[in-house]
């Protein structure tokens, strides 16, 4: 193994975090995700209520009263 090759494989394992710390940023990111998944559910349903009430509010444009 070169010399430059080793002084890679020493820093690697210096700054690598353990096994321990490694589930726990998993965890971490798991419980992250799952809350932005929330709040992305609870404005796509606020976006969508607010386009029912707005339908609601305004005639259908394809209605139109003939004489």
């Amino acid at each position: 193994m070169r010399e430059n090759d080793r002084y890679v494989m020493t820093k690697h394992a210096a700054i690598y975090p353990s096994e321990d710390e490694l589930q726990s940023i998993q965890k971490i990111v798991s419980i992250t995700e799952r809350a932005l998944k929330l709040v992305s559910d609870i404005i796509t349903d606020q976006d969508k209520t607010k386009e029912e009430d707005k339908e609601k509010k305004e005639p259908a444009k394809d209605r139109s009263v003939g004489g």
